[in-house]
């Protein structure tokens, strides 16, 4: 197991240490760390690991793009959703976005999220 720890606050000071304990017990590299939106979590692993990939978690996307719906259109926009994120190759994600946008333009300001 990694660690399970609990702080008052969660911020770039608390992310730095947690990361650093990492290194400290034996981790070299982080190649990919997919993130939420704390503060200072992505600025603590690129402090300690420079290389790192960062990617936003594709739970707290989905969350954030259905933010900007009402309640009733976010279970069909979701299905939708699904044809971008389970896409095959990044042409075909962008050509079922381009789709979204023409045929719903509705839902343009929540696909700019």
């Amino acid at each position: 197991m990694l660690s399970i720890t609990v702080a008052a606050n969660e911020s770039f000071k608390f992310w730095l240490k947690e990361i650093d304990s990492l290194k400290s017990r034996g981790v070299e590299e982080i190649f990919i760390a997919s993130v939420d939106s704390l503060p200072g979590f992505k600025e603590a692993i690129k402090a300690i690991y420079s290389d790192t990939k960062i990617q936003r978690c594709i739970v707290h996307q989905i969350r954030n793009t259905l933010r900007f719906l009402n309640y009733k259109e976010r279970k069909f926009f979701a299905q939708e959703l699904k044809k971008f994120y389970r896409a095959h190759d990044a042409e075909s994600g962008f050509d079922s976005l381009e789709r979204l946008n023409k045929e719903y333009p509705e839902y343009s300001p929540a696909l700019k999220s």
